[in-house]
């Protein structure tokens, strides 16, 4: 379960990255108090790492892991702060990243205000010139929506931690990405094919391989998974919702159908199994057939 909007309160706060990281660990508080983070086992609500600041992020990051948490929401796209923007590869963040994967927190990644928004600005018809601050739900172009900014801002975040040896530094980290979609994720695969087929000395291994080891996708329901199953292997797509909003559906396991030509195995894997795993859970059934 992720905070709505939480995921936009960074691309609010450029100028002042100590607010930021105040207010972000104050959310997380709220929500250890009002849901905690998985004690039940059954709702894990999501607490946010913002890495404006490299040691206030691993402060909280310590937090976060001395409250049980089994996984993080960070935003998927460059970092702001006092020295200027980085890239979320930079080795500035490996202890942050040694932490959750010593401690098995999987990090995740949702849309959000991604902080390239003026790239549209430049484009945009003068009746549309903005008025005020960003409104992430405030759709009136449809320029805005064919050029989805957000789809290419997590396709650069994925090939800036891939191309710039995260997870070569970092072999146990494992991440996610909720509610993206899939469609950015096919150029992407081609563009680092061809890349590596130019120069492969500039990788210690294929691309390909990076994302079918650490990289979980959960695509919207009229994707086809698939697609997407062919390249990453069924063990590494994940069902989830967000309905009302479009990426979900009225009844949500109702998108089990659009899996329709898979294994009753994969069909689980995809519905459940794979994301209780991640979590680290033992599904019920499994732990049956361990007490039988």
């Amino acid at each position: 379960m992720f905070p709505t909007l939480a995921s936009v309160v960074e691309g609010h706060m450029y100028e002042d990255p100590d607010l930021c990281h105040a207010m972000i660990h104050s959310l997380n508080q709220w929500m250890l108090d009002e849901w905690g983070f998985g004690e039940d086992g059954q709702f894990f609500a999501t607490p946010v790492i913002t890495l404006m600041d490299a040691e206030k992020a691993l402060e909280e990051a310590k937090w976060i892991v001395s409250k049980g948490s089994k996984v993080v929401l960070m935003r998927p796209s460059f970092v702001p702060g006092k020295l200027g923007p980085r890239g979320m590869g930079s080795s500035e963040f490996d202890p942050i990243y040694e932490l959750l994967a010593a401690n098995n927190v999987i990090i995740t990644f949702h849309n959000s205000d991604n902080g390239v928004y003026d790239m549209y600005e430049r484009h945009q018809k003068s009746e549309y010139a903005s008025q005020g601050e960003y409104q992430p739900f405030k759709k009136t172009d449809p320029l805005e929506l064919v050029m989805d900014l957000n789809q290419q801002t997590v396709g650069h975040n994925l090939a800036g931690l891939v191309c710039h040896g995260v997870f070569d530094r970092h072999p146990n980290l494992k991440v996610c990405y909720v509610e993206t979609g899939v469609a950015w994720l096919y150029p992407l695969w081609e563009r680092m094919a061809h890349v590596y087929n130019m120069a492969p000395q500039l990788f210690t291994r294929h691309p390909h391989d990076v994302i079918r080891e650490h990289v979980w996708f959960h695509p919207h329901f009229e994707e086809n998974p698939k697609r997407l199953i062919d390249l990453v292997g069924v063990d590494h797509v994940i069902f989830g919702s967000d309905w009302p909003h479009p990426e979900g559906l009225v009844r949500p396991a109702d998108w089990v159908e659009c899996l329709e030509g898979l294994s009753e195995e994969d069909k689980d894997k995809i519905m459940r199994t794979n994301m209780m795993k991640l979590l680290d859970l033992v599904p019920e059934t499994e732990a049956k057939r361990a007490n039988a």
